[in-house]
């Protein structure tokens, strides 16, 4: 049991978190938990709760549940409400992506979604079976449809002010924008781990919505021969986000490397996420760091950072 800042007792089971206290309280408390506090002091969200404590929890109308809260929680309310919010905003976000996918797609025939006669767009529901535009857009965004399939269906049935079909293609069209690596229904590769900077191709793909590769990555091949699979994408620029990105060090064995590895990234202001270690031959070591950083220029200054440490061998990016 612990209590609430008034004095309340919420009853909890062993290995809840200040996300379970939150839902347990109420579910808007959930859905818009930023932070907490155990007697009165600020603690990750995924601290383990102990008998007797009084928590507080931080709220943000403008926040929403993360998904990574459903590798911590313990009681079923706060697992089932996030699952539910998370596929709300899901749903929202897709039809939002899907329709811009959509408009995008169809400004290749110098036409757009405003200028469509509703007539046409209510046949190709009706021959797609589906009830609404938003179901339209929905599948889209998630990829089980493609936009440039979609937009070949309604493009060649518009005529101009002049009764002949508008075909012709225009190049001229903005990629989507990527902003983020949180988003729901686009997904950053971890295959090649794509950060600002890289060249990025992004591949619709079913149920998971645009899944961003760099377009060297293998992953990437097979799909050259299906064109209406590949989205153009770049990156909107940024200046907070971090992307996560992997490398590999190797070095001479001394005492204390990894120590001193992590604080010349830490200088470098970038966060280690994980990290592994592989020992060659005895006397060197290979460490593999996956590290959060701005874009490729940060990514250079950590590298440079680690190349001037005086036992590594040899420090690059990889895949992965």
């Amino acid at each position: 049991y612990v209590f609430t800042p008034h004095g309340k007792i919420i009853v909890l089971p062993r290995g809840s978190t200040p996300v379970d206290f939150a839902y347990a309280v109420h579910t808007d408390i959930g859905n818009t938990c930023v932070a907490a506090k155990i007697n009165r002091h600020y603690v990750p969200l995924q601290t383990q709760l102990r008998n007797g404590n009084t928590i507080e929890i931080v709220t943000d109308k403008n926040a929403i549940p993360s998904p990574a809260w459903l590798h911590f929680i313990a009681t079923a309310k706060a697992r089932s409400s996030i699952r539910h919010h998370l596929k709300h905003l899901q749903r929202r976000k897709a039809r939002k992506l899907g329709k811009g996918l959509l408009d995008k797609a169809l400004q290749e025939y110098k036409l757009k979604l405003k200028t469509l006669p509703p007539e046409r767009l209510e046949n190709l529901l009706s021959e797609l079976q589906l009830n609404s535009a938003e179901e339209l857009y929905e599948d889209v965004g998630l990829g089980n449809r493609m936009a440039p399939l979609v937009a070949r269906q309604l493009a060649p049935l518009i005529d101009d002010a002049d009764g002949e079909a508008i075909g012709h293609r225009n190049r001229g069209v903005r990629p989507i924008g990527i902003k983020s690596n949180e988003s729901i229904v686009l997904h950053l590769a971890k295959c090649c781990r794509p950060i600002p900077g890289d060249r990025i191709q992004g591949i619709a793909t079913a149920g998971r919505g645009i899944v961003i590769h760099r377009p060297d990555c293998q992953n990437i091949s097979a799909f050259h021969n299906k064109p209406e699979h590949l989205i153009d994408v770049q990156w909107d620029p940024e200046s907070d986000n971090r992307f996560q990105t992997k490398i590999r060090v190797d070095s001479i064995n001394r005492r204390g490397v990894l120590a001193t590895l992590a604080a010349s990234i830490a200088e470098s202001d970038s966060n280690i996420d994980h990290v592994d270690m592989d020992d060659r031959d005895g006397n060197t070591s290979s460490l593999y760091f996956l590290i959060s950083v701005r874009d490729t220029r940060h990514l250079d200054d950590v590298l440079h950072k680690i190349r001037n440490v005086e036992f590594v061998l040899y420090a690059t990016r990889i895949d992965g």
